[in-house]
């Protein structure tokens, strides 16, 4: 455990206290994301995956994009559909912008484009060297 893990968000994850620890990451405020990645991993996924889809929403915009995608696939389909719903569309927009295209592709894939956000279009593949 890192010693720069608050204990009491610590405690709380341990102890499955989720609407404590939710509260807690509320008050943390920017300092939410470091504050759950201080944590270790598994304990991340079961915070996160307990958390209110609107918290999360919130959260996945401070991770490094491609923990922030491992975090989101803990969550069943329907569940990642609501977090992206929830979430910022800059934000959002920014994220996908980040993943690597088959990880966009999945992510995509696995959620619904109709449901109220404008799914960016695909990174563009590298042009073909002209042939000679």
């Amino acid at each position: 455990m890192s010693p720069d893990t608050p204990p009491s968000l610590r405690d709380l994850v341990t102890q499955e206290q989720w609407e404590q620890a939710n509260a807690l990451l509320r008050d943390f405020g920017p300092a939410a994301a470091a504050a759950v990645m201080a944590l270790p991993f598994e304990d991340q996924q079961k915070l996160f995956r307990n958390l209110p889809f609107d918290s999360a929403a919130n959260l996945i915009g401070d991770f490094p994009y491609f923990h922030a995608y491992v975090l989101l696939h803990s969550r069943p389909s329907s569940e990642i559909q609501a977090i992206v719903d929830s979430m910022n569309p800059d934000v959002l927009a920014h994220f996908l912008e980040q993943l690597p295209e088959e990880a966009w592709q999945s992510l995509t894939d696995t959620i619904n484009p109709t449901a109220g956000f404008a799914t960016p279009t695909a990174p563009a593949a590298a042009p073909a060297p002209p042939s000679s």
